[in-house]
Parts: structure tokens; C-alpha cells; sequence
């Protein structure tokens, strides 16, 4: 289980938010070309095309997340730097009781 700990801690969630911060700036990218171009057609829609890829590039990293999360929680495994109590195995609030 540390293997697998290690593995999406090192490798895993750094490459989602790598690839999510892609879709992001790839998106911001096309947002501007697409403001800066009123009179150009074909930059417009390049500018729209980028921006489309950059919200699909940032929806599937959101989903691959929560893909994670589903799995990590069907076979009751633990994330690094997470516990039950945070995984809402305490009805207290998230507050460990004695």
C-alpha cells in the first residue's frame, strides 16, 4: 500500500495538476486571442477552439480526480496525508473523539 501512497502522491497528482494548469492557461490563451481579434474571423475561431480544448483538457483532469476518489473510497484505501476521520468515518465533524 506505501507503493501505491507514493506512486499518486509523486506521480499522480502532480501530473493532474499539470496537465489541469495546461488546460487552464491553454484556455486563457484562446480567451485572449479571441478578445484581441474582433475583426479577424479565423483567430476568432482558433481563439474558440482553444478555449473549448482548455475547458475539456480542465473537465477530464476534474474527472480523473474523482475517478480517484471513487476508487480510493470502494476499497476503502487511504490517500497519503488523509485518515478516516477526514474520509467522514466520524459523524462528529471531522473532530476525532475520545
Amino acid at each position: 500500500m506505501e507503493l501505491l501512497d507514493r506512486i499518486i502522491q509523486y506521480i499522480v497528482d502532480p501530473a493532474i495538476l499539470l496537465i489541469f494548469s495546461i488546460g487552464f492557461l491553454l484556455f486563457i490563451w484562446g480567451l485572449i486571442v479571441f478578445m484581441s481579434n474582433p475583426e479577424d474571423t479565423t483567430k476568432r475561431s482558433t481563439g474558440i477552439k482553444h478555449m473549448i480544448f482548455g475547458i475539456i483538457g480542465m473537465f477530464i483532469m476534474i474527472a480523473s480526480h474523482g475517478i480517484i476518489n471513487i476508487i480510493v473510497g470502494t476499497f476503502d484505501l487511504e490517500l497519503p496525508g488523509t485518515s478516516s476521520v477526514s474520509r467522514g468515518g466520524n459523524t462528529g465533524g471531522g473532530f476525532p473523539t475520545r
